[in-house]
Parts: structure tokens; C-alpha cells; sequence
């Protein structure tokens, strides 16, 4: 007889926002699947769908519904299709991309990117270490470039600025994070990238910021966490 377990504890609530295009279709496959997942599991999912992107601002105006982002703040997890339009953009030609004001909004700082091969399905690289890749990227997503978002100063039409924001805070929130999953991974390596060639200021700061995290014990970056890391979620 199948092992037919039922959950006592309350369903994750899932806030699904499909957005545009591919991620309509992208989240109609894969909501199906975890709640597959879910069946006979210690666990289950309450998924709740709500608008936002670059069609619905072209039929209302909002990108972004206040109830949607209520929405997703109140959620244990969003579950992220695609957002943007090429032809759909706001009135200073910008791409409509609510998915950085959740960023902003929810403090979703750690884009977290894994990369590993699966056995069984190939690989696009000829080498036979590629069978071993199993690595995480983890990227800043509210700082740099995307601090300047709105801000930026377009001069006549021969000029246009951007400044970008590198914050001791914001560093080492992302170092720690990033340390932290390394230990839990416990595989060797932990490098630090940045493009310190042309961005030789913002880049110093980060740099100084990833090695004190680096040099912090490990018990002291443990009682660190309420302060470091905010948010449990992580943006996709």
C-alpha cells in the first residue's frame, strides 16, 4: 500500500505570478508539477495567482498592483514566470520590469543561480570534468546599476548617466549569504568576483566588504544573521 501521508501543518502559500509571455506558459507546467509533488508528501502548497507586468500595465496602467505586492510580502514563497514586453514600455522608453521593484520592496538581495550537470542528460561541453560541475552563483540584485534605476540623467541627446551604489551594508549582506551557503554545501572554493578594472571604486568597496565578511568567525557571522539577512526569500 502506497504511503499516503497527510500534513498537519498549514500550506505554504504560494504567491504565483505569471507575468508575460513564456511564464504564462512556464508556470501553467510547473504549478502542476509541484502539486504532484506535494501529493501524499508531509507537506502542501496553496497557490494564489495575481496580476502584474507588461500587459496588464498596457490594459491598466499599473505594472505592479499594490494588492499583488501585499500579496507576495504575505507569502512564504513566489513562484516567478517572466515579466516584460519588447513593445510595451513606459513613457520614457524604459522596459517595464516590476519583477526589480520586488526586489526593492521585499529586499530580495541574493540572486541565487545554480549550475550543475544532471546525470543522464547532456552536456554542452566536450570535457569530461563537466560531468562534475556543481557550483551557485550568487548575485547582488539591488545594488550596482539597479540602485540607479529612475534616477538616471539623460543630457540633451548627446549624454546619458547612471550611478551606481555599492553600500558597505548591502556587501556584506551578500558575502555572508554567500558564505553561509558555501558551508552548507561544504564543497572547496568560495571565490569573489567583481569587474574591478573599470568600476575601480564601487568594486574597492565590495571587495573590502567580502573579505572582512570572509575574516569574521564563523561563530560571530552566525549571531550576525537577524541583522545581515532580512528576508528569507530569494529572487529567481
Amino acid at each position: 500500500m502506497k504511503d499516503r501521508r497527510v500534513t498537519t501543518t498549514p500550506p505554504l502559500r504560494i504567491c504565483v505570478l505569471p507575468g508575460d509571455g513564456i511564464g504564462v506558459e512556464v508556470i501553467d507546467a510547473t504549478v502542476p508539477l509541484l502539486e504532484k509533488l506535494a501529493h501524499g508528501a508531509p507537506f502542501a502548497f496553496a497557490f494564489s495567482r495575481h496580476p502584474a507586468g507588461a500587459l496588464h500595465f498596457r490594459a491598466t496602467g499599473d505594472a505592479l498592483p499594490q494588492a499583488t505586492l501585499e500579496a507576495a510580502r504575505d507569502a512564504d514563497a513566489i513562484l516567478f514566470g517572466a515579466m516584460g514586453w519588447p513593445a510595451i514600455r513606459y513613457g520614457d522608453g524604459t522596459e517595464i520590469a516590476p519583477q526589480l521593484d520586488l526586489r526593492v520592496a521585499l529586499e530580495l538581495y541574493a540572486g541565487v543561480r545554480p549550475a550543475r550537470a544532471l546525470p543522464g542528460i547532456p552536456l554542452p561541453l566536450a570535457d569530461p570534468r563537466a560531468r562534475d560541475i556543481d557550483l551557485v552563483v550568487i548575485r547582488e540584485s539591488t545594488e550596482g546599476l539597479f540602485a540607479s534605476r529612475g534616477r538616471g540623467e539623460v543630457i540633451g541627446d548627446a549624454e546619458a548617466r547612471d550611478t551606481m551604489v555599492i553600500t558597505r551594508r548591502g556587501s556584506e549582506r551578500i558575502a555572508e549569504f554567500a558564505f553561509r551557503l558555501a558551508a552548507r554545501r561544504k564543497r572547496r572554493g568560495r571565490p569573489a568576483a567583481s569587474p574591478a578594472s573599470t568600476r575601480r571604486t564601487c568594486s574597492g568597496r565590495w571587495r573590502s566588504s567580502a573579505r572582512s565578511s570572509t575574516s569574521v568567525p564563523a561563530r560571530s557571522r552566525t549571531s550576525r544573521r537577524a541583522t545581515t539577512t532580512s528576508t528569507r526569500r530569494r529572487s529567481t
